[in-house]
C-alpha cells in the first residue's frame, strides 16, 4: 500500500449485543407476535417466554473473532464470547478484548477482522459471518454490521443468516496519544441504529407517606423489574428500611438494554414493586408504579404514584416514590470539546459529563462552582458592596428585598453607631 510504514498499537475490541440472531424468517415473525402476547404478564408472562424459546428453538448465539494481530505465518488470533444463561435471539454480551497488534514495513497490511456466529444450543451450529475493516488511524469506530450466510458451511441450505451485532473498534497507535483524545469516527449514526442498546441506570431515591403494614410502621424495600430485551427481564431489589414510612434508598444500579426497533411497536415498561418485610410471615405487598422504558438519551426526575394490584395485595396503596433514572446510548457521538475551554475545564467538564451526579454530590461541590464560574472582579464587586452594605446598616444598599421597618431600624443603629463613635473620639481626644 501506497504510504504504509507498518502498524504497532493497541486494538480494543467490545462486542456490545445482537438483534434477531439465528431466527428464521417466519420466526422473526413469530417471535413478534409473542411479544405483544406475552408484555406486561409478570412473573407467569416471563415463564410462559421461555416455554416459547425453547418451543421455537431459539438459539444461544455465540461469536468467534479472528483478529489478524500479526502478519502472516503467524494465525489470527481468536477471542469467544461468554455462554449466555439462557437462549435468546437479542444477547448482550458487553465483552472487551485487548489486541497488541504489530506490523512493520516489509509486512503487508492487515485484513479486516472475520466474526463466524454460532449457535451453541445442542451441538454447534453455524449461523452466518461478517467482517469490520481493521483501523489503522487513532480514533473510535462503531459498526452495525448485518449476519450474513455462507451457504457452503450452513447445514440447513434453506436457513437465511439473520441478525445484526453492535460492536466497537477503539485503535491506539504506539506513537500517538490516548485513543480517548481523538475524535470519535462513528460508522452508524444513532438515528441509523436498529437497535435501542445502552445503560439504563435507575435510583431510587425515597418512598413517601407508604401504608403501615405492621401496627405503627412498614419495613419497606423496592423490587425493579426491567424488561431489558425481548423475552426477558432483569430484577434488582434495594435494602429494606426498618420501621419507617419514608424510606430513603437513594441506590443505583445499571441495566444493560438491548431492543430491536422493530419490537418495539408497544413501549416495554418498568416496573416499581414495594414490599413489606415480614419475620415470621409472607412479605406483605404495599404498593407499585410502572413508566414506559426510556429510549432516548438523557436523565429523568420522576414522581410516581402507588397503584394497588389484586393479583399480589388486596389491600389498598398509598404513597409515592421518587425514581433519577438516566439512559446512555452506546451509539450517541461524544460531545466535541470546546477550544476556549482550560484544561482543567475540559476535564471538569468529562469527568462530570460521564457521571451520574446525585443530590448530595451536587451540594458538595456547588460552593466551590461559585469561584469556577465568576470572575476576580465580579468576586471583588460582590465583597465590596456587602461591606458598604454593613457599613450603612442597609439604608443606601437595602438589597432586592427587606422586611417592613428595617429603614427605621437601619437609621436608628446608624445613628447610635455615629454617635458611639464620636463619643470615643472625644474621650481619646
Amino acid at each position: 500500500t501506497q504510504g504504509w510504514n507498518g502498524l504497532c498499537g493497541t486494538l480494543e475490541l467490545t462486542i456490545f449485543s445482537a438483534s434477531d440472531i439465528g431466527l428464521k424468517t417466519s420466526e422473526v415473525g413469530q417471535a413478534r407476535n409473542a411479544l405483544a402476547k406475552f408484555a406486561g404478564s409478570g412473573r407467569h408472562g416471563l415463564a410462559a417466554q421461555q416455554k416459547f424459546a425453547s418451543r421455537t428453538g431459539q438459539p444461544s448465539p455465540q461469536i468467534i473473532v479472528q483478529v489478524p494481530s500479526q502478519a502472516s505465518p503467524h494465525m489470527p488470533e481468536c477471542r469467544k464470547t461468554p455462554d449466555l444463561p439462557v437462549r435468546t435471539a437479542n444477547p448482550i454480551w458487553n465483552c472487551t478484548w485487548y489486541f497488541t497488534v504489530e506490523y512493520s514495513a516489509e509486512d503487508t497490511a492487515p485484513g479486516n477482522i472475520c466474526m463466524e456466529v454460532w449457535d451453541k444450543a445442542g451441538t454447534d451450529e453455524y449461523i452466518g459471518e461478517f467482517v469490520v475493516p481493521f483501523p489503522v488511524k487513532p480514533g473510535q469506530y462503531q459498526y452495525q454490521p448485518v449476519v450474513q450466510s455462507n451457504p457452503a458451511r450452513l447445514t440447513d441450505r434453506h436457513r437465511v443468516g439473520t441478525g445484526v451485532v453492535s460492536l466497537q473498534l477503539r485503535w491506539k497507535s504506539g506513537n500517538s496519544q490516548d485513543y480517548e483524545e481523538a475524535p470519535d469516527l462513528l460508522q452508524v449514526e444513532p438515528h441509523m441504529s436498529s437497535s435501542v442498546c445502552g445503560r439504563l441506570g435507575i435510583t431510587c431515591i425515597r418512598g413517601m407517606s407508604l401504608r403501615r403494614a405492621d401496627v405503627l410502621s412498614s419495613d419497606p424495600y423496592c423490587v425493579v423489574h426491567v424488561a431489558t430485551s425481548p423475552k426477558h427481564s432483569s430484577t434488582w431489589t434495594t435494602p429494606t428500611k426498618m420501621a419507617t414510612l419514608d424510606p430513603l434508598w437513594e441506590d443505583v444500579h445499571e441495566f444493560q438494554v438491548n431492543w430491536p426497533k422493530l419490537e418495539m411497536t408497544e413501549p416495554a415498561h418498568v416496573k416499581l414493586e414495594l414490599w413489606d418485610y415480614d419475620h415470621m410471615s409472607a412479605d406483605e405487598f404495599l404498593g407499585e408504579a410502572s413508566f414506559p422504558l426510556p429510549i432516548e438519551h438523557g436523565d429523568h426526575l420522576l414522581d410516581l404514584e402507588l397503584k394497588p394490584n389484586r393479583s399480589k395485595g388486596s389491600c389498598h396503596a398509598q404513597g409515592r416514590i421518587h425514581v433519577r433514572l438516566y439512559f446512555h446510548d452506546q451509539f450517541r457521538r461524544a460531545v466535541e470539546t470546546d477550544p476556549d475551554l482550560t484544561a482543567y475545564e475540559q476535564a471538569f467538564c468529562k469527568y462530570f459529563g460521564t457521571r451520574v451526579v446525585d443530590e448530595q454530590l451536587a451540594r458538595a461541590v456547588a460552593p466551590s462552582l461559585v469561584y469556577f464560574h465568576l470572575s476576580f472582579g465580579r468576586l471583588l464587586k460582590g465583597q465590596l458592596r456587602r461591606a458598604w452594605h454593613r457599613a450603612t446598616c442597609g439604608l443606601i444598599d437595602p438589597g432586592p428585598s427587606f422586611p417592613k421597618g428595617f429603614r427605621v431600624r437601619g437609621y436608628c443603629a446608624l445613628t447610635s453607631y455615629l454617635w458611639s463613635s464620636l463619643a470615643l473620639c472625644s474621650m481619646l481626644l
